[in-house]
């Protein structure tokens, strides 16, 4: 299944015609609610007795038709209006599912339980089988190993001890002096294994992540940021440079200090953006639209949450619950907005973020696949379903709070299930 899904039904558009009010599906998946029903260039007009109105996107009113088409009330049952060689057709799929939506959502949400636990059996039966954790666009990404640990299920717990086992190695054998590094690979994969000690205590991937700690100070530039790699380089990026941050904070909470120096410049350098908007890179605050934060604003949130800074944390999360329309915009992958969008919102007042769940529901209901996956609309690298189903669904265990990135307290211990 690949991106542009309609859903859990099985189809997949082509592209959306802004100021038409329309789109069509290009491809109907085997064995899906779609199958035989739906046909290659449907145009969709409306949906359950609703003609589309948007003028400049029609994919939300669909969303929220499926998501109005799993209720007791219509049993599962969706209708989509289409244009067929010139002739309206009604087209009527069967979604099975009546399990509705909680207005507090994904917290109090039998659905949100169903849907997680669908990704998470998706991900243990067909995800990666890697042995590189940020081998991001092959087997690996970034967020497999943290979803899993995030659902708290032993069998999947017993897969990411294996593959953080297997980067890590005696203190002994770690070069004496650090050269270089890169810091999408390094920041990431800090994440994965400081999240892994405070979850397990296990001693013996300490020093993998005392190295990699020390590969960010050496790459960091002068300013508290990070680029690519070392400087002079590119330039920083505020992106990278924030999942950099957040490593070093969490490899702090396992008891690995650093260089208190280069730390304090991180803070300094990403606090001066609080209460405005990020720039991609050095330069001056506010600088870019309201409405694209490429998840800058959601790391901010979860950097300054972790480092107790409750109301600076606040002040990032705030915003981002008004830019839920720019969730698909970003440079790079673009699936860096929706991925922290959500968990940094959560930072936010409960009445904001559950209205921005709420302004979210129609486009995470497209991104879900009828084999219980999820998928970023724009299209990435990331590979499905074990790199980008992790990154898109991460957030529905929020509520379980078992990682320190989705709100566990400091004190947090390994809880299996």
């Amino acid at each position: 299944i690949a991106s542009k899904a309609l859903g859990r039904t099985g189809g997949r558009m082509a592209a959306a015609y802004f100021g038409r009010q329309d789109f069509l599906t290009v491809d109907v998946y085997a064995n899906t609610p779609a199958a035989g029903k739906l046909q290659t260039n449907d145009i969709i007009i409306g949906a359950n007795g609703r003609l589309i109105t948007d003028p400049e996107d029609p994919r939300p009113e669909v969303g929220y038709a499926l998501v109005e088409s799993q209720t007791p009330q219509l049993r599962g049952s969706l209708t989509l209006h289409v244009v067929r060689e010139g002739k309206g057709v009604n087209v009527k799929l069967n979604l099975g599912d009546t399990t509705p939506y909680s207005e507090t959502w994904p917290y109090k949400c039998a659905k949100t339980k169903q849907i997680r636990a669908a990704a998470l059996k998706l991900v243990m039966e067909k995800g990666p089988d890697a042995r590189n954790l940020m081998n991001m666009h092959k087997k690996g990404g970034f967020w497999t190993p943290l979803f899993l640990m995030a659902s708290g299920d032993k069998a999947a717990m017993v897969k990411v001890t294996e593959w953080i086992r297997a980067t890590t190695k005696p203190a002994s054998e770690y070069p004496q002096e650090v050269t270089g590094g890169r810091s999408w690979l390094a920041g990431y994969e800090i994440i994965n294994v400081a999240e892994y000690y405070l979850l397990t205590k296990d001693r013996s991937v300490l020093p993998r992540i005392r190295y990699l700690g020390r590969v960010l100070e050496k790459i960091q530039f002068p300013s508290g940021s990070w680029s690519h790699g070392a400087p002079p380089g590119y330039g920083e990026i505020n992106n990278a440079g924030l999942a950099c941050f957040i490593g070093l904070i969490l490899s702090r909470e396992c008891g690995l200090k650093g260089d208190a120096m280069k730390f304090a410049k991180s803070i300094r350098y990403f606090g001066k953006y609080c209460g405005t908007n990020f720039g991609y890179g050095l330069g001056t605050p506010g600088g870019r639209s309201g409405r694209m934060d490429n998840g800058m604003h959601g790391m901010a949130a979860v950097a300054f949450g972790l480092l107790g800074e409750k109301e600076m944390a606040r002040r990032w999360a705030r915003p981002l619950c008004y830019m839920w329309m720019g969730r698909e915009r970003g440079h790079a992958e673009g699936i860096f907005s929706p991925m922290w969008g959500s968990v940094g919102a959560d930072y936010a007042p409960k009445a904001e973020f559950n209205m921005f769940m709420k302004h979210m529901l129609w486009y995470y209901e497209l991104c879900r696949t009828p084999e219980g996956g999820m998928v970023f609309l724009r299209g990435t690298r990331f590979p499905y379903p074990g790199g980008v189903t992790p990154a898109m669904a991460m957030f529905l265990y929020m509520p379980e709070h078992r990682i320190r990135i989705l709100g566990a307290p400091r004190t947090s211990s390994a809880r299996t299930k």
